[in-house]
């Protein structure tokens, strides 16, 4: 049975902790059971689920460049602007379909199609509006298409200028099967706004400070928010798993071992 959200000012830090993943605002219970099924069934469970990379979106490719150095299957990540959008209906299936070009006035050179959407496409990408986005590319010459890319942005057009993830450093977490990447994404941020300062890992403050090891909460809010000011090279420490937050959850690894040993 779901259980009631629980309240940040009254709760302990073993309730914040056990909360269950439905109690964070766009988790629920579909997505519930298919985090579940990932063993994700609490908010310290997605505290502990650490991004497998970091795309620097803060310096975006121009989508005419970006598929040109792509080949079939790259990752591809890019700025591009909405030139079509659509909803299709073939007998009973749905999906939205988006056509981008390089810059507004272009010819369409990317087709985008989400299948996990029953409408509003037209509303969520208006003509003219500058998308980032990031996905799976097929080639077909030198145009491109994607299936469900994770959309880090959408300004400009009739919107108010959500600008999103564009200026940020965007975490990407192992797939979960049910569950969109932004989705997956905003849960985990949720966790850390609201239980990071109460999750410990064992490691006694005076030996992490010994280490020059980061302190647990600030590590885990680095890994699943890396700071905008971050330089190339640590986000390539990231990339390569040898940040400085990342030695914190190694370390309180073989601590617990060591002193297990003990």
């Amino acid at each position: 049975e779901p259980r009631a959200p629980v309240s940040p000012v009254a709760a302990t830090s073993a309730e914040l902790l056990a909360a269950p993943t439905t109690s964070i605002k766009g988790i629920g219970p579909a997505l519930g059971r298919a985090l579940a099924e990932r063993g994700l069934t609490t908010v310290e469970d997605l505290l502990w689920l650490v991004p497998r990379r970091w795309l620097d979106a803060r310096a975006l490719a121009e989508l005419t460049a970006a598929l040109a150095e792509a080949v079939d299957g790259d990752r591809v990540s890019a700025r591009a602007t909405v030139t079509a959008a659509r909803m299709v209906r073939v007998r009973r299936r749905v999906w939205g379909e988006v056509r981008f070009a390089a810059a507004l006035g272009g010819p369409p050179i990317l087709t985008v199609r989400w299948f996990n959407v029953r409408g509003g496409i037209e509303a969520r990408f208006p003509v003219g509006a500058e998308v980032a986005l990031s996905g799976v590319v097929k080639k077909r010459g030198r145009f491109g298409e994607m299936a469900n890319p994770d959309v880090l942005a959408i300004a400009g057009a009739d919107r108010a200028g959500d600008v999103g993830a564009a200026g940020r450093i965007v975490p990407r977490y192992p797939d979960v099967a049910g569950v969109p990447p932004a989705k997956l994404r905003a849960a985990c941020q949720a966790a850390v706004a609201r239980a990071v300062g109460h999750v410990d890992d064992g490691v006694p403050a005076a030996v992490a400070d010994r280490r020059a090891l980061p302190a647990l909460d600030v590590a885990l809010t680095m890994l699943h928010a890396p700071a905008p000011t971050f330089t190339a090279d640590e986000v390539a420490a990231l990339e390569a798993a040898r940040s400085p937050y990342h030695r914190r959850l190694a370390f309180a690894e073989l601590f617990a071992l060591g002193v297990v040993i003990a």
